[in-house]
């Protein structure tokens, strides 16, 4: 999870790039090779030309260290989520900007008691359908916690749990710059980029 509101990511142990580790999981998988797996689709919205970018970027770095080659699929977005939340689809790419200034809104996502017992029926909550008995109990914890430093190890734990169980694949976080007038006063500035103009006023000098 991104560094947010207090939640200190430096203690994780994110992803590492190591295609000789790859190419082994593929062979223990039963694949000689990335071209010997079925042929995989990798769905992402037409929402502007960066997911495209970003999706040709995946495909030819899956292709040039392992192999594996895969097949794009532009959708509109409504129908991408409608694939998603119904399990149609088992590789695409979304993002997720957090509801609430807490990292509790991106962990949330992975909650396994959320995931629909009806395969068919959509999994809003937790859209990748991840479940992992100690992850729930962990975040069963945090949440009747009262305690923010304890609340944060547990969120550690989480984290630690998606990132070793590759619950999903963190590539990028958006990062916002403001440009402000040097008369600007009082505008707040705030990780969820909530705009209080009640107290804003320009100020004759800069």
């Amino acid at each position: 999870m991104p560094n947010f509101n207090g939640y200190d990511n430096s203690t994780i142990e994110g992803f590492k790039f190591d295609p000789k580790k790859a190419r082994e999981l593929l062979k223990n998988a039963g694949y000689d090779s990335g071209s010997d797996l079925p042929e995989i689709t990798l769905q992402v919205n037409d929402n502007g030309p960066s997911n495209i970018i970003l999706a040709e970027a995946i495909q030819n770095m899956l292709e040039e260290n392992l192999g594996i080659k895969i097949k794009i699929d532009v959708i509109q977005f409504s129908a991408l989520i409608e694939n998603f939340l119904h399990g149609r689809t088992d590789f695409w790419r979304t993002s997720w900007i957090a509801d609430y200034p807490d990292a509790h809104s991106f962990l949330s996502l992975f909650y396994g008691k959320n995931v629909p017992k009806d395969k068919s029926t959509a999994s809003h909550s937790n859209p990748s359908r991840f479940m992992n008995a100690v992850f729930d109990k962990y975040f069963e914890k945090a949440i009747e916690s009262t305690d923010s430093e304890e609340q944060s190890l547990f969120y550690h734990k989480w984290d630690s749990i998606l990132i070793a169980e590759a619950a999903f694949m963190p590539i990028y976080y958006d990062i916002d710059i403001r440009l402000l007038q040097l008369n600007v006063r009082g505008l707040p500035q705030n990780a969820m980029e909530y705009r209080n103009l009640s107290r804003v006023f320009l100020s004759q000098d800069n």
